[in-house]
């Protein structure tokens, strides 16, 4: 006795979704990718952005301010920013107050970061950069360092 085989090819298969949902689903799945990368993207810009102002001032170039309070030593904090990790392990805590505004300059062209500890390792800070909308809620980054512990 011979049975007739149905595979993928037949016409009678199943399990045949039409060409638009398809489609439908992959479009929905790539705009996934869009949005994530884009996000992305705003945070590689958001660390530049960092990277620079630290930059400028080490070079005298700009004051560093500490919740609208120059800092007359700011080594210790620019070197804080220069190992700030841009990639970190989840571990189930949540920044906590207060907010801690470090300013990279003043006026309008000032590069501002929001630090808050987190609420579970001492000496953790997450950053958020409230430049950018995608930035405001969510981190760009961690320090690991004891400066802000005063």
């Amino acid at each position: 006795m011979i049975t007739e085989h149905r595979g993928p090819n037949d016409s009678r298969w199943p399990f045949r979704a039409p060409a638009s949902v398809i489609r439908l689903v992959i479009g929905a799945i790539a705009f996934g990718f869009l949005l994530h990368g884009s996000m992305g993207l705003v945070g590689v810009s958001a660390r530049n952005e960092i990277r620079a102002a630290v930059a400028e001032v080490n070079d005298g170039q700009r004051d560093l301010l500490i919740n609208g309070v120059k800092v007359p030593d700011p080594q210790p904090y620019l070197e804080a920013f220069r190992q700030m990790r841009w990639f970190m392990l989840a571990h189930h805590s949540r920044p906590v107050p207060p907010e801690i505004e470090v300013s990279f300059g003043s006026g309008s062209d000032a590069v501002r970061v929001i630090v808050q500890r987190d609420s579970d390792r001492t000496g953790e800070y997450w950053i958020f950069f409230p430049k950018y909308r995608s930035t405001q809620n969510n981190e760009i980054g961690r320090l690991y360092t004891s400066v802000f512990d005063h």
